[in-house]
């Protein structure tokens, strides 16, 4: 046929150079995997830091004084004291994470629109926010600020409990 061009999807792609549609994988890999190094390189350092400061202390240089093996110390001695701030660490980095989503679900650039999410559920009713109908947003809202909570919570909780210089 004369006149038509070989390319037939040519109308459902972007233009060369222009950004990709709202909800596009890329755009969330992108995000994700550029936070996610930064936040890798920090707990690496915090987890590191953690162990050079137990390795200088008194109880260890007692282990290794008792003739036991570096795998025994590092395992029964120096993890245990070096998890409490990784903990809360990681539960910062999950409640991070969860704010992140439903930040670039808000902005559009999250998820796609099909999927649930509490940034879509509170985009879909800022609109409304001045006329009335406040509770379209401000229930998803809630709910995501007291997850956060929950999981920093749950996180202390969790680092009061196991850590072995509180231990009863």
């Amino acid at each position: 046929m004369a006149g038509t061009s070989p390319d037939t999807g040519a109308a459902d792609r972007p233009a060369p150079g222009a950004a990709p549609p709202a909800g596009h994988p890329e755009r969330v890999f992108i995000t994700g995997a550029s936070s996610g190094i930064g936040a890798a390189l920090a707990r690496r350092y915090a987890a590191r830091g953690a162990a050079l400061v137990e390795r200088g202390k008194e109880y260890v240089e007692a282990a290794r004084c008792m003739s036991l093996s570096w795998g025994r110390v590092l395992f029964r001695h120096v993890l245990p004291n070096c998890m409490p701030p990784l903990i809360v660490i990681a539960t910062i980095d999950l409640a991070h994470a969860i704010a992140l989503k439903a930040t670039l679900s808000f902005l559009g650039v999250g998820v796609p629109v099909t999927e649930p999410s509490l940034g879509m559920l509170i985009y879909n009713g800022f609109e409304y926010l001045l006329s009335g109908q406040y509770w379209i947003s401000f229930f998803p809202g809630i709910a995501l600020a007291l997850a956060i909570i929950a999981i920093n919570l749950v996180g202390d909780h969790l680092r009061d409990v196991l850590n072995p210089r509180h231990a009863n």
